[in-house]
């Protein structure tokens, strides 16, 4: 609530996340990687995008993608989500799970 009275919705609070290091910050947008990934899957699919803490303390993005069938571009899936990565800071990993429709 501001001063004014009115009521700010933040709807991607806490979906960019930051990482200091000795070149600087990077930021990773999880919003965006997620909004990436869903136009190279199926319409029904899910996806689902988090920092983890990995080896040495450095990030990992990690891309959670759901569908109902297997998917065939995997390998370009990665290349988009790895994209997303500062080479010397930041590594990343995609979990692809297909969905049981029974």
């Amino acid at each position: 609530l501001t001063i004014d009275g009115v009521l700010d919705y933040l709807e991607d609070s806490g979906r960019t996340i930051a990482r200091e290091a000795v070149t600087g910050r990077y930021y990773v947008d999880l919003n965006k990687v997620e909004q990436d990934v869903k136009e190279l899957i199926p319409e029904d699919g899910k996806v689902t995008a988090y920092i983890q803490y990995g080896d040495k303390n450095l990030f990992v993005l990690v891309a959670h993608i759901e569908t109902k069938e297997e998917l065939e571009n995997k390998e370009e899936i990665k290349k988009v989500v790895e994209a997303h990565c500062k080479k010397d800071s930041q590594s990343f990993e995609c979990i692809f799970s297909t969905l049981c429709t029974e």
